[in-house]
C-alpha cells in the first residue's frame, strides 16, 4: 500500500474575502471525506501566485475554441490575466499500487471529491462576506456521458506521503514526471437548433412560453449540479402547463374536476396526469415508468421543501438520495408529461374553435 499525497493547485478569477487574521493565522482546514483528508490552504499574500514551473507552464497556456462546420473563428483566450488568487488542496489517500494512479478516471474522482471540499469552504466566505464576487468552483455534469467535470485551471503534483518522494505518474515524450497543468474540461457549447419560423412564432405570440423556460432552467441546473433548484423549477412546469389544461376543459367538466382536486389523498401528479385526462379523453398517461419518474420527482420536491433535504421515499418505503443521472432522468420524464398535457390542450383548443 501507498500512501500518498496529491497537491492541487486550484486559481480563482477573484480574491478571496482575506482579513488581516488569514496572514496571522495561517488558514490550514482539514476535512474529512470518504477516507481521506482533504487540506485547504489559501495563499498566503507574500507568496507568488504561479508558485513551481508547472504553474508557470500553465499560466501561459491560451485556449482556443472553434465550432465544427459552423462560424470560422477563433475566440482564443489566456489564463493569466483572468487569474487573481489561488488555493491550495492536499488530498492524503491510500492506494494498492502506483498503477492506480496513472488512471485519468480515478484521478478525476479525487480531484471533484476534493473541489466539492472547497466549495463548501467557499460557500461558507460567500455567505459570511456577503459578497457576489465569491462564487463556486463550476462543476458541471454532463448528462450525455454521466460524468462530471471541473472547468477551472489547475495543477496536480503526486507525492508519497512517507519519504516525501515524487510519484512520477505522468508519462510525456520528455519522460514520466509527477505534476501535470491542466485548463479544466469545457462542455462543448453546443446549443440544438431551431427553425427560424419556430422563432416567429415564438416572437408572434409575445414572451417567451414560461413552461419551456423553467424546463431550460432546470436543465441548466442539473448541469451546475444544483439539484434542488432543478427539482423546484421543473415541478413548478409541471403545475403551470397541468393548470393550462384545466383552463381550456369545458364547463360542464368542472364539478367532476373539483372532486378530483379536493382529494387530498391523491397527488397532485396522479390528478393531473391520470385521474382527470382519464374523466375527459377516456385516457391515462401512457407510460408508466415515465409517470413513475415525475411521482418522484414531486416527492424529492416535497421532501427538498419540508424538510429542506434532497431525497424521496420509493414505492416500498425505501429512503433514495437521488443523484445527477437520476434527477436529469426525472426532469427529462417530466418533459415528457408535459408535452403530453400539450397534446391534449391542443385537442380542447382545436374544440372550442370548431364550435365558435
Amino acid at each position: 500500500m501507498i500512501k500518498v499525497i496529491a497537491q492541487y493547485q486550484i486559481y480563482l478569477d477573484y480574491f478571496l474575502p482575506r482579513a488581516s487574521d488569514w496572514e496571522k493565522n495561517g488558514i490550514n482546514i482539514k476535512l474529512t471525506s470518504m477516507d481521506m483528508i482533504i487540506s485547504i490552504i489559501p495563499r498566503s499574500m507574500d507568496e507568488p501566485l504561479f508558485p513551481d514551473p508547472t504553474d508557470e507552464i500553465l499560466s501561459s497556456m491560451v485556449i482556443n475554441i472553434k465550432a465544427v462546420d459552423k462560424f470560422d473563428n477563433d475566440p482564443g483566450f489566456e489564463f493569466k490575466p483572468k487569474i487573481f488568487d489561488r488555493v491550495t488542496l492536499q488530498l492524503f489517500f491510500n492506494v494498492d499500487s502506483e498503477a492506480e494512479l496513472t488512471s485519468q478516471k480515478f484521478r478525476d474522482e479525487k480531484l471533484l471529491t476534493s473541489i466539492r471540499q472547497l466549495n463548501y469552504f467557499l460557500e461558507h466566505c460567500r455567505a459570511e462576506s456577503l459578497s457576489p464576487f465569491v462564487h463556486l468552483i463550476p462543476i458541471i455534469y454532463m448528462p450525455e456521458e454521466n460524468r462530471s467535470i471541473i472547468n477551472v485551471p489547475h495543477t496536480e503534483t503526486y507525492f508519497d506521503q512517507l519519504t516525501g518522494n515524487a510519484l512520477n505518474i505522468f508519462s510525456t515524450p520528455k519522460g514520466f514526471f509527477n505534476s501535470n497543468c491542466r485548463s479544466g474540461e469545457f462542455a462543448a457549447p453546443e446549443s440544438g437548433s431551431i427553425s427560424f419560423d419556430q422563432v416567429c412564432s415564438s416572437l408572434l405570440r409575445g414572451a417567451p412560453d414560461v413552461v419551456k423556460l423553467l424546463l431550460a432552467d432546470s436543465f441548466s441546473f442539473v448541469r451546475s449540479e444544483r439539484l434542488r433548484e432543478a427539482i423546484f423549477l421543473a415541478a413548478t412546469a409541471f403545475e403551470v402547463q397541468a393548470d393550462r389544461l384545466l383552463d381550456v376543459l369545458n364547463e360542464d367538466q368542472y364539478s367532476s374536476i373539483n372532486d378530483i382536486e379536493k382529494n387530498r389523498s391523491k397527488s397532485i401528479v396522479e390528478k393531473r396526469l391520470n385521474l382527470i385526462p382519464q374523466l375527459v379523453f377516456g385516457e391515462r398517461f401512457p407510460d408508466e415508468v415515465t409517470y413513475l419518474k415525475v411521482i418522484y420527482l414531486y416527492r424529492t420536491r416535497n421532501k427538498v421543501s419540508h424538510e429542506a433535504k434532497l431525497y424521496f421515499c420509493d414505492n416500498d418505503n425505501n429512503e433514495i438520495v437521488p443523484d445527477n443521472f437520476q434527477v436529469h432522468e426525472m426532469i427529462v420524464a417530466t418533459t415528457q408529461a408535459i408535452l403530453w398535457l400539450g397534446q391534449k390542450i391542443n385537442i380542447c383548443l382545436n374544440q372550442t374553435r370548431a364550435h365558435e
